[in-house]
C-alpha cells in the first residue's frame, strides 16, 4: 500500500516483476495513469490477468531485457524482487531500468531486510546485497537517491548494524533473529528493509 500511495495520478508506470499484479490491484484508477507489468513467469502473468479488477498490458520478460523504447515510462516500480538477481548482474539491470525512464522519472524500489532474505533464500541463490551496497549500486548506475524509508525492521537498529559487521556481530544478530522468529514468523514474507526513491538523470 505504501508503494501504491507513491504512484502519481498521471503518467506511465511499469511494474517490474509484477507477479500476480498485487500492486496494480491496490492502486487507485485514474484516467491519466497507465500501468504496464512485466514478469518472467508465464503462470504469474496468467494469474495477474485473472485477478486484476481492470485490464492492463502484461508482458513476459526478464528484468534486464525489457521490450520498451527509451524513456517510455515516468515511474518504474520493483517490489521485493531485485534481491533475486545475481550480484554481478545488478548493474546491468539498473542500467536497463534507467534507459526506460524519462529524464527526471522515478524509481521506486523495495528491498528486504538482509537478515530476512539470508534465512529465507532458496538453495543456490546468492547472498543479497546489503542495503548500503544496493544504494551505492543505484547511485553508481546514474540515479539520484532522493529518499529512503524503513517499512518493517525485524531487528533493532543496533542489531542491523551488527548484522553487517563482524562475524560475532552477525552471530549475535542471527541468534536474536532466531529467538524473535517464533513471534515474527507471520510477518516475514512482507518484511521489507526499506523503500528507496531515486530519480533518473
Amino acid at each position: 500500500r505504501l508503494l501504491a500511495s507513491r504512484i502519481p495520478p498521471t503518467g506511465r508506470v511499469l511494474d517490474i516483476a509484477c507477479g500476480d499484479g498485487r500492486l496494480f490491484c491496490l492502486s487507485r484508477p485514474s484516467p491519466g495513469l497507465r500501468w504496464f507489468g512485466i514478469d518472467r513467469s508465464h503462470a504469474g502473468l496468467q494469474w495477474a490477468r485473472q485477478r486484476s479488477p481492470r485490464p492492463w498490458p502484461l508482458v513476459e520478460a526478464t528484468m534486464e531485457h525489457l521490450p520498451f523504447r527509451d524513456g517510455a515510462f515516468d515511474v518504474l516500480v520493483c517490489s521485493l524482487s531485485l534481491q533475486y538477481v545475481r550480484q554481478e548482474k545488478v548493474g546491468e539491470v539498473l542500467s536497463a531500468w534507467k534507459r526506460l525512464l524519462r529524464s527526471g522519472g522515478r524509481l521506486l524500489l523495495t528491498y528486504p531486510n538482509i537478515i530476512t532474505h539470508q534465512y529465507l533464500r532458496r538453495p543456490g541463490e546468492d547472498e543479497a546485497l546489503s542495503w548500503e551496497e544496493l544504494r551505492d549500486r543505484v547511485a553508481g548506475a546514474g540515479f539520484s537517491v532522493m529518499a529512503e524509508q524503513a517499512i518493517c525492521r525485524l531487528l533493532p537498529p543496533r542489531m542491523v548494524a551488527w548484522s553487517h559487521g563482524s562475524r560475532a556481530g552477525k552471530l549475535a544478530a542471527g541468534l536474536y533473529y532466531l529467538a524473535a522468529n517464533r513471534v515474527l514468523r507471520p510477518a516475514l514474507a512482507r518484511a521489507y528493509h526499506a523503500l528507496l526513491v531515486a530519480r533518473a538523470p
